[in-house]
């Protein structure tokens, strides 16, 4: 089975290259976890655009965006899992060229966000200051 997946934000869609999605809960020091995840980040790889343009939101310390990412089986493009995410922060940008690759030009983003939703599962950051 193959798979494809795309992300959309501000309704512009890229083509994803990788995507991993992690959550880190609490343990009490033997490795029993004792309280909810925070902090899920989500780092993608993205096939750059022409209207692929993060710059700005990497600079702003206050710029927010919504998003999500979808995969799709790719025999009939039916979705498989979809990913949303709210008011999301940039907190890595890294641009590649590489002039001898498939993928010339890619985009990494790692993305926090205040609320995370996987299919029905949502994980809401607590952040001060943020309603």
């Amino acid at each position: 089975m193959s798979f494809i997946s795309q992300m959309i934000i501000e309704d512009d869609t890229m083509n994803v290259l990788s995507c991993n999605l992690s959550f880190q809960p609490e343990d009490d020091g033997v490795e029993k976890k004792f309280k909810k995840p925070k902090k899920g980040k989500l780092t993608v790889l993205i096939e750059a655009n022409d209207k692929t343009d993060f710059l700005t939101w990497i600079l702003s310390y206050d710029m927010t965006k919504n998003g999500e990412i979808i995969f799709y089986e790719q025999d009939d493009m039916s979705s498989l899992k979809t990913i949303k995410f709210k008011e999301g922060y940039c907190l890595n940008y890294d641009e590649n060229f590489d002039a001898l690759s498939n993928t010339p030009r890619t985009v990494e983003l790692v993305i926090q966000s205040k609320e995370i939703t996987v299919q029905d599962m949502k994980l809401m950051n607590g952040w001060i200051g943020i309603s």
